[in-house]
């Protein structure tokens, strides 16, 4: 190398400065709201239980850009969306969550079993749940601030639609040979999250007009099932945590 005089010989380039970091490993993505709906609050219970590192996107936080912006190029044009390190996107909760669950184990057992009869009466029961829930969409019309928080606490009284599905899928679970706390068999399933996250959605306070307490009570299997649910280690310590900063996810916590 040939330096000018009086100057240090270099390799000019090489090390004029530190190299640069390699980008980190991508990650799986979940794209959802910053509300603990269950729609996406489902798919966010099973990654947790599978123990799977993602990277959990609430939309409207300060780090993610809002829903305006996302939704012209969201799937569907709605959440929950996933996608994956490798580039799929994913879309529509509940074949998500069943993708997901295929591929998790909780204590010896997948959360979205093989058994043809187990994995129908999963899916009964969550189309059970959501046809219930769904019932609280009709409020959302209402204009009149005070009629509609009278028109969704009267959902949640015996007649009323939403609690009236409840607890028809109570009955249904009494009926059942399924073990205490559990929907399907005597292990954790999708049905199990999907229960505890429906219930947490309407325990959680932020639906103006909906009682957060007096109706889960009277569902004595699905309350075992949601005390159950949030028993598990996994979930207990995630939500307990979450509930010191966010209030709305005290019943998650507490079960």
């Amino acid at each position: 190398v040939v330096a000018a005089a009086g100057t240090p010989a270099t390799c000019a380039g090489w090390f004029s400065s530190a190299p640069a970091k390699p980008a980190p490993p991508a990650k799986d993505t979940l794209y959802y709201f910053p509300v603990p709906g269950a729609p996406g609050e489902v798919p966010r219970v099973v990654l947790l239980l599978g123990g799977r590192d993602y990277d959990d996107k609430r939309i409207g936080a300060k780090t993610t850009p809002p829903w305006s912006e996302l939704k012209p190029t969201a799937r569907f044009g709605q959440m929950p969306v996933f996608k994956t390190a490798d580039g799929r996107e994913m879309a529509q909760s509940r074949a998500l969550s069943r993708y997901l669950s295929k591929t998790t184990m909780v204590d010896g057992a997948m959360l979205y079993p093989e058994d043809p009869w187990a994995a129908f009466q999963i899916d009964e029961y969550i189309d059970s749940l959501e046809d219930a829930r769904s019932a609280i969409a009709s409020t959302f019309a209402i204009s009149d601030p005070e009629e509609k928080m009278a028109a969704r606490a009267a959902m949640f009284k015996s007649g009323g639609k939403v609690f009236d599905g409840f607890k028809k899928i109570d009955a249904c679970l009494a009926k059942g040979d399924s073990a205490d706390g559990h929907m399907v068999g005597g292990k954790l399933t999708l049905a199990d999250v999907w229960c505890f996250c429906v219930m947490n959605q309407f325990r959680a306070g932020f639906l103006d007009g909906v009682p957060t307490e007096g109706w889960l009570e009277e569902l004595p299997y699905l309350s075992k099932v949601v005390a159950n649910t949030a028993a598990h280690p996994a979930v207990k310590e995630h939500y307990s945590k979450m509930a010191v900063t966010n209030t709305l996810y005290a019943p998650h916590a507490r079960g």
